[in-house]
C-alpha cells in the first residue's frame, strides 16, 4: 500500500503542476476574454455552449463507464480482453456521436433559432458558435476511450504535459483575439474547435504507441456490450439530469434575465470550475487505485483510499476556495475589471455547491467500481429534476436570478447524501459514521479558521495586501488544526520523520 500511497502522491504532484499552470494562465484568458468579446457575447457563448452541454449527457456517463471497465481489465484482465474492452467502449462512443450530431441539428438547432434570448443582430454570431459547439462535442466524445486509456495506465505526465499545451493553446486563441478585424466571437469557437481537434489528435496518438490494447477490434460478445451499455445507461441517465439541472438553470436564468446574467454565470462556472479542476486532480490520482482495490476485492483498502481521499480533497478545496469566498467582490474587481451583476452572489454560493459536488465525485467512484449504479443513479435522476422545477417555480413567482445557485448548492448536498448512502450498501467495510465524523471534524476546522479570516476583512478596507493576510492567515491556522486534529499520530509522526530526513533538525 505505502508504493501504491506513492504512486498517487506522484501523479498528484504532476497533475498539480499542470493545473496550477491552467489556473494562472486561464485567470488571465478568462479576463482576457471578457474584455474581447463583451459582456454580450460572453453571455452569447456561455448559454449557447450550454445547448450543447445538455446534448452531451450520455458522453458523460461512458466517460465514467470507460475508465471503469479500462481500469478493472487492467488489474485482471489479459491484452485481449483489454482490446475488447476498448473496441467495445470506443464503438459506443462514436454512436454517441452521432446521436448528439443528430440531436444537435435538429432540436438544440431548433431551441436556438426559436427560443435562444439573443440580443437583436447576434443570431448570426450565435449559429456559428452553436455549430463549432457541436462539432467540439463530437471531438471530445470520440476522444474519451483516450482519455480514459491513458487515466488507467496512471501516466499522469503526459496527462498534465498535454492539458498545460492545450491551456497554451487557449492563451494564443485569446491573443488573435485582440489582433483580429473579423466577428470575434465566431473566430473565437472556430479557433477553439481547431484548438479541440489538435489537442484530440495528441490523445490518440499518444495512446497508439504507448498502450497495446488501443487499437479496435471485431468484438462478437454481445454480454460486454450489455454490461457496458446498461452501466452507461444508467449514468447516462444520472447525467442528464445533472445537465439538465446545470444548464437548464443557464437556461433558465437566460429566459427570464437574459444574457447579461449569463455572463454572471458563466463568471461563477469559471470560478468554481477553476478551483475543482485544482483539487479534482486528487481524485484523478486515487481513483485507479480505488477501482484496482475493488477488482482484487480488497474492500479495507479501498474503503481506507475513499476516506483518505475525500478528506485531502475537503481540505485542499478550501484552502482555495474559502479565502478568495471572503475576498470575492475584490478578487472578482482584481480579476475581471468589469464585474457583471450578480456575478459576487453568484460565485460565492456556487463555492458551496462545488464543495459537495467534490464530495460526492469520491463517493460516486466507489459506486461505479462496483458498477452497480442502478439505484443511485435512479435517485440522483429524481433529486436534480426536481431542483429544476422547483428553480423553474422560483422564477416564475419573482425570485432573485442568485436563487437558481442556491437550489443548486442545496441538491448538490441532498445527492452527496443520497450517494454516501448508497456507497455503504454496496461496500459494508465503508462506514457512514467515519466518513461523516472525518467531515464534521474539517468543516468544523473551516468555520473557526473561517471565522478568524473574516474577522480580518472587517478590519480594513480591500486592498492586495488584505487579501494576502486572508490567504495566510487562514492556511496557517487549517493547516495546524488538520495536522493536530484530523491526521493519526502514526501519520504524524511519518511526517516529522519525512522532514527531519529532506530538511534536516
Amino acid at each position: 500500500m505505502e508504493l501504491e500511497k506513492k504512486t498517487i502522491a506522484i501523479n498528484s504532484f504532476y497533475l498539480y503542476i499542470s493545473s496550477f499552470f491552467q489556473l494562472i494562465v486561464g485567470l488571465y484568458t478568462s479576463r482576457a476574454l471578457l474584455q474581447a468579446l463583451g459582456v454580450e457575447d460572453f453571455g452569447i457563448y456561455g448559454v449557447v455552449g450550454g445547448i450543447i452541454g445538455l446534448l452531451s449527457f450520455v458522453n458523460m456517463a461512458m466517460s465514467s463507464a470507460s475508465s471503469r471497465y479500462l481500469t478493472f481489465e487492467l488489474a485482471n484482465g489479459t491484452i485481449d480482453s483489454q482490446k475488447r474492452v476498448f473496441s467495445v467502449v470506443f464503438i459506443v462512443h462514436v454512436v454517441i456521436a452521432i446521436l448528439t450530431l443528430v440531436l444537435g441539428e435538429t432540436i438544440g438547432l431548433w431551441y436556438v433559432a426559436n427560443k435562444l434570448v439573443v440580443p437583436e443582430g447576434r443570431i448570426y454570431a450565435a449559429h456559428w458558435v452553436y455549430q463549432a459547439a457541436i462539432f467540439m462535442s463530437i471531438i471530445n466524445i470520440i476522444q474519451v476511450p483516450y482519455n480514459a486509456s491513458i487515466t488507467a495506465h496512471e501516466k499522469m505526465g503526459f496527462l498534465s504535459f498535454w492539458s498545460s499545451i492545450n491551456i497554451f493553446l487557449k492563451l494564443i486563441v485569446i491573443i488573435l483575439l485582440y489582433i483580429s478585424v473579423f466577428d470575434r466571437l465566431i473566430l473565437y469557437a472556430i479557433l477553439m474547435l481547431s484548438v479541440t481537434a489538435l489537442i484530440a489528435l495528441g490523445y490518440f496518438i499518444y495512446c497508439r504507441r504507448k498502450f497495446d490494447e488501443c487499437f479496435v477490434v471485431k468484438v462478437q460478445d454481445a454480454k460486454l456490450f450489455k454490461d457496458v451499455l446498461s452501466f452507461a445507461g444508467f449514468s447516462a441517465f444520472t447525467s442528464f439530469a445533472s445537465a439538465l439541472r446545470t444548464q437548464g438553470a443557464n437556461l433558465l436564468i437566460n429566459r427570464f434575465f437574459g444574457v447579461v446574467l449569463n455572463a454572471a454565470g458563466s463568471v461563477s462556472t469559471m470560478v468554481s470550475g477553476y478551483i475543482i479542476s485544482f483539487t479534482s486532480n486528487i481524485i484523478t490520482a486515487f481513483r485507479p487505485q480505488i477501482v484496482k482495490s475493488y477488482a482484487v476485492q480488497d474492500y479495507d483498502k479501498m474503503s481506507d483510499y475513499i476516506k483518505l481521499c475525500m478528506s485531502c480533497c475537503l481540505g485542499m478545496f478550501t484552502m482555495i476556495a474559502v479565502p478568495i469566498f471572503l475576498e470575492m467582490d475584490y478578487v472578482l474587481t482584481l480579476w475581471l475589471g468589469i464585474v457583471p451583476q450578480y456575478a459576487v452572489e453568484f460565485c460565492q454560493i456556487s463555492l458551496v455547491g462545488a464543495m459537495f459536488g467534490l464530495l460526492n465525485m469520491t463517493a460516486l467512484i466507489a459506486i461505479q467500481a462496483t458498477s452497480h449504479v442502478k439505484m443511485n443513479s435512479i435517485y440522483i435522476s429524481i433529486a436534480s429534476l426536481l431542483s429544476v422545477a422547483i428553480l423553474f417555480i422560483c422564477f416564475h413567482l419573482g425570485s432573485k436570478p442568485y436563487s437558481a445557485y442556491i437550489i443548486y448548492s442545496a441538491t448538490e448536498l441532498v445527492i452527496l447524501a443520497l450517494s454516501i448512502w448508497n456507497a455503504k450498501k454496496l461496500i459494508p467495510e465503508l462506514t457512514i459514521i467515519s466518513i461523516l465524523s472525518g467531515i464534521a471534524r474539517i468543516f468544523l476546522i473551516i468555520l473557526l479558521s473561517g471565522a478568524v479570516a473574516w474577522w480580518l476583512t472587517c478590519l480594513q478596507g480591500a486592498s492586495l495586501f488584505r487579501f494576502f493576510l486572508v490567504i495566510l492567515v487562514y492556511n496557517l491556522l487549517f493547516c495546524l488544526s488538520f495536522f493536530f486534529f484530523i491526521l493519526t499520530k502514526d501519520v504524524r509522526q511519518q511526517i516529522i520523520v519525512y522532514s527531519k530526513s529532506r530538511f534536516g533538525k
